[in-house]
Parts: structure tokens; sequence; C-alpha cells
């Protein structure tokens, strides 16, 4: 009878132990407000016994803390007060044993955390040194989600790394989330013992990094000294890691962080962008202005214009502008955009210093107006052509309240427009017609992941380097690390167009790819190739670039021919100035042939850029079909 009262009072303890935790679960509260109660009342019951045996409150007082403190180690003191009178009532003697049982199971549960979070540690450790190994600097909402997305192919393992968890994330992520946590003081601080440990320096494994905090500083801090630890180890080759950077992309990190062409170690792939840059791209990823213009595609020529409107010019509204004039060129169509802002001529500074050749050379008009305005409503009126409207005000609020104003209006007035709300967060859109509500998050593989970020645009860089793809034993990652981030920003770009060339020709991607060669027509190839050069010319004008002067090409070509007459070589590319971001062939078309000659002339190299301009089109069969190999592959 003993043993089985013994083993029901086990029973019962186990469930009171499994119920505290779980309540804890659900609440962190809970256990800090229950320990304080059990602690309460014990004080008290004990308080009035030994007050009632001793006659003294001092010595009460401090008895009844030391016998409060003991219930939580196990030890009972209730005889000393079992005699008082107090204590000869049945509910007291039960509450008494109540409060011991359950100080017992607070120590209980907090000895069992602890030995379940160490044991959880050790596992997850030892877990993570298999397969890809995915490096998460940063813990955030943005950040956790995107782990989780990475974390569901089983040949990845994911580190968090962030010296300090705040908030909501430390009380939630060990339940909920899976991967290994490295929050201990240091942790941000990168060694080749955290290396060791996480299983880094295993022979050949593929690492990936990503800077994703929310201080852009921080990230870049942290990618320093990552960088700097691989050229001090040597022990990780730079084809086997790549860095995915959050910073601003004006400063150009991406050539500051990547290994050198000769260099064997520090991150091969650098993939440095700005929240802003990764809306806008995701934006014109998934909402492209090709699919708001007309083609004629038996002439592979547009018939109608690209009427946008952006409303806020802050950083995410600029970078909206920038990939929205790169991906709206196309022959046959001109581009219009009109900018709202209230606050304009207190914002615009960086942009129109950085990039002012998108303002000289499209139709962008700058409106200092509030899209909250009867002025606004009076120009959206005016301006019939409107069907693409990006809100980037930055606020979420905000960004709700104007769109749906807008959307009201255009419902009401029969106005067929598109509205998206961007945000850092992504991208909200309200298909009226269909009834439906879109929501993505830019924090996707597709946007960070650089083997699906870039993975079009590695198969387009293959394509310019490989003199012979078919015996060629380097892959497209291996000719991705070596191009130079201009380059690599260069093939993104023109990556990103592929979709607007398959809507030109009428053509989805799947058939595209099945396709020998593209069988064009001479206007086709004509139309295919103008639009590439205005392509070409708004990625440079929207990336800073400007027209080389004359006078900078003679200069050039002075220099150059001066090196072939005492070198016999020369590294100088007389067409353009990376460092000072010009290029001779920023011209309308029909100057590329003046300019083909003179480069021909000058290098004693064939060139023809009218040609350069078709062949970028035309390869894009055997494009599409390199990059679902190479996806494959990976």
């Amino acid at each position: 009878m003993e043993i089985l009262q013994f083993i029901s009072l086990a029973i019962l303890f186990l469930v009171f132990l499994l119920g505290l935790n779980a309540l804890n679960k659900k609440n962190r509260i809970f256990t800090t407000v229950f320990t304080c109660i059990v602690f309460a009342g014990g004080y008290i019951l004990y308080g009035i016994g030994y007050f009632q045996k001793e006659d003294n409150l001092f010595i009460a007082a401090l008895r009844a803390t030391n016998a409060t403190i003991r219930m939580f180690i196990g030890t009972k003191s209730i005889d000393d007060v079992k005699a008082t009178p107090a204590f000869q009532y049945e509910s007291v003697m039960f509450l008494i044993e109540f409060i011991h049982f359950s100080a017992l199971a607070i120590t209980a549960k907090a000895l069992l955390s602890t030995f379940s979070k160490n044991l959880s540690k050790r596992l997850r450790t030892y877990l993570v040194k298999r397969g890809n190994l995915v490096i998460i600097y940063g813990l955030n909402q943005s950040s956790i989600d995107f782990g989780e997305l990475v974390n569901k192919n089983d040949e990845n393992s994911v580190v968090y790394v962030d010296c300090e968890l705040k908030g909501q994330y430390s009380d939630t992520l060990m339940d909920s989330v899976n991967g290994l946590f490295l929050t201990e003081s240091g942790s941000d601080v990168p060694t080749r013992q955290f290396l060791k440990r996480i299983g880094a320096l295993r022979n050949n494994r593929k690492i990936m990094v990503y800077a994703l905090n929310e201080d852009e500083t921080a990230n870049i801090e942290y990618a320093s000294k990552f960088h700097a630890l691989l050229k001090e180890i040597k022990e990780i080759k730079k084809n086997n890691i790549s860095l995915t950077l959050l910073a601003n992309m004006e400063m150009d990190y991406g050539n500051l962080f990547q290994a050198d062409e000769n260099d064997s170690f520090g991150f091969g792939s650098v993939l440095a962008i700005d929240l802003s840059y990764l809306t806008a791209r995701h934006l014109i990823n998934h909402y492209p202005p090709c699919n708001y213009v007309k083609f004629d595609n038996e002439k592979a020529l547009a018939v109608s214009d690209f009427n946008a409107v952006i409303i806020g010019f802050g950083k995410l509204g600029q970078a909206v502008l920038k990939k929205l004039v790169m991906n709206s060129q196309f022959e046959g169509s001109t581009m219009h955009i009109t900018v709202y802002d209230p606050d304009m001529e207190k914002i615009l500074g960086s942009v129109s210093n950085s990039c002012i050749e998108i303002f000289n050379n499209y139709d962008i008009k700058l409106k200092n107006i509030d899209a909250r305005s009867v002025d606004f409503y009076d120009e959206l009126k005016a301006n019939e052509d409107v069907n693409y409207i990006a809100v980037c005000i930055g606020n979420p609020k905000f960004n709700n309240e104007i769109a749906t104003d807008i959307q009201a209006y255009a419902i009401a007035r029969h106005r067929n427009i598109d509205i998206f709300r961007c945000s850092q967060d992504g991208i909200c859109y309200h298909d009226t017609k269909e009834g439906k509500y879109f929501r993505s998050s830019a924090f996707s593989r597709d946007n960070l992941d650089i083997m699906y970020a870039d993975a079009k645009a590695m198969a387009l860089n293959y394509m310019y380097c490989s003199n012979n793809m078919e015996q060629d034993e380097s892959t497209p990652l291996d000719y991705w690390i070596r191009a130079n981030y201009h380059d690599k920003m260069s093939s993104r770009a023109s990556s990103d167009f592929i979709t607007s060339y398959l809507s030109i020709l009428g053509l989805d991607e799947e058939d595209a790819s099945k396709m020998e060669e593209l069988n064009l027509t001479e206007d086709q190839q004509e139309n295919l190739a103008k639009t590439e050069h205005l392509r070409w010319c708004a990625f440079h004008y929207a990336s800073g670039y400007s027209k080389m002067s004359e006078e900078m090409f003679n200069d050039r070509v002075k220099d150059f021919k001066s090196d072939i007459a005492k070198k016999g070589i020369s590294d100088i590319k007389i067409q353009k100035d990376d460092y000072n971001r010009y290029h001779n062939c920023l011209v309308p078309w029909d100057e590329l042939d003046r300019l083909s000659e003179e480069y021909s002339s000058v290098t004693g190299r064939n060139k023809d850029y009218k040609k350069d301009d078709l062949n970028n089109v035309l390869m894009l069969p055997k494009l599409l079909r390199i990059c679902k190999k190479f996806k494959a592959s990976n």
C-alpha cells in the first residue's frame, strides 16, 4: 500500500512539474509570479508559527526566512511549528504541504530546464557539423524567418550568432527555432576556435555567412572581422565561403570584402545589399514593368508606354525608382514616372548627386506633394495612363492608409491601377479584380541566398567569360568568384531583365529554354538589340555613370598607346573608367557604329557594339539551360 502511495505521489509530482513547464512555455512570467507566491505563502505561514512559538517578531522573521529558503532544497521545518495554534488546523497543514510541494517542483523544473538546455545545446552543436553551414549574424524576426527557410533544406545546418538576445527573441528562440544559438559575450567576434567548434574547418565544406543585423554598422564590423580571420588562418578556400551583407550599397562593400582574383582566401562571393535594394529588386522580380506594357511580338516592339507613380522618396523610394528605370526601357516605348513626397527638397540631395543622369535622360518628375492631398488626386485624375503605383512611405500605417485610399479611388472610378505597398519587410498587393491579397517577404532565399539570387547572373557571366563551355572544367560559380563587384551588379541587372525579353517575344521561360536558338526576323533582331542598349544605358545611369567626354576618351587613348609603345600591352580600357564612373558608350543607338570604328582603330581589335547588344539577347535559350543545370547541381 505504501508503495502505491509513493508511486501515486511521484506521478502527481511529475504531472505537476510538466504542467508547470507547459504554463511557463506559454508565459515566461508565470514562473516568476508563481515562485513569488510560493515564497510569500511559506514565509507568512512559517512567520506566524515561529511568532506564536517564540513571541519575538525579529527572531520569528529570521527563522521564517531560513525555513522558506530551505523549502526550495526539499527540507521541511514543519516539525518546529507543528505544535503552535495556527498549525492545528488541517487546512493550514494541507496548505503548507502544498507550498513545500510547489517549492520543490520549482527547483526540480529549474534543474531539469538547465540540464535540458545544456543537452540541447550539445546536441545542436553536434548536428551543425553536417552538410552545408549557414551562419546568420543578427537576430530579428526577419533573420529568424529566413533561417527557418534555409533550414528546410536537409543539407543545411544553421548557426545563429548574436552576443545579445533582445526582447521576445530571448524568450522564444530555443523552443521554436531549429539551429545552434551562440549568444554568449564575444560571440560576435569570429575566431578560429569558433569556426572549429561549429565544424567550419572541415575540408571543402560550403559555408554561407549572412550578416542580417538591423544595425548596418554592426554587419560591416562583423564582416570585416570575419574577412580578416579568413585571411589570417588560411584554412577555408574562397570557393567554399560566401557573404551576404545588409549594408549601404553605395559604399561598395562587395569589393572590400571579396577576395582578390589572385588570393585563395577570403569571401569568394559577396552579395552586399541594403534593405531598400532588397525590397526594390523583390518588387521588380514579382511585378516587372513589362507586365504593364503592350508588345507587338511579331516585331519585338513595345506599343504602349510605361506610366508609374512612386509615393515616398526616401531610401526605399529611390531604390524603387532606380529599379523601375532599369527595367522599363523598351524600343517603341517611353517611360514616365512621377514621384511624390512632401519633403522632396530635404531628401533629394544624395540621389540627385549620385545618379544625376537618370533625371537628365528620362521623363522623371519630382513633385513636392503629399499623396493624401487634393493636389495629388487632381494629378492622378489628370494622368489617366498611370497603372502602376509603388507606395514607399516606410511607415506601415501611412503606407496602408495611402494605398487603401488610392485603391478605393481607383475602384470608384473604374481605373485599372495596381498599387504595391513597399516596406523593408517586403511587398503587399491587393488584387481587386481577383479579390486576393498577396504578401511576400523580401527575406527569402531567392533574394538572399547567392546560389538562388544570383543563379541567372552567374550563368550569364559564365557565358561571357568561358571560351569553350563544352570542355570548360570551371563552373559558373568559379567565374563568378573571379568577377569584380561592378560586373556582378551588371550581370544581376541583365538577368533581372530576362522576364522582359520573354514578354517582348511572347515566350515563357520553359519553352524558351527548350529552343536551340531564337528564330528572329530582321525587325525583331534590331528592336531587341535596341532594347538591350536602352537597358544597358539605364543600368549605368542608375549606377551613377555618366557619358565620357571626348577629351577624357582622347586622354585614355593617349595613355593606352603610350603603354603599348613602352610595354607592348596595356590594361587601360579606353571606353570606360569604372573608378570614376564614366563610359563612352552611353550614347543613342545610332552613334554606336562610330564608336565601334574608333575602338577598333585604336586597339586593333574588331568591335561591333550593336552586334554585342544583339548577341546578349540571342544567347537567351542557352542561358536558361545553363541556369537550370546550374541550379539543379546546387
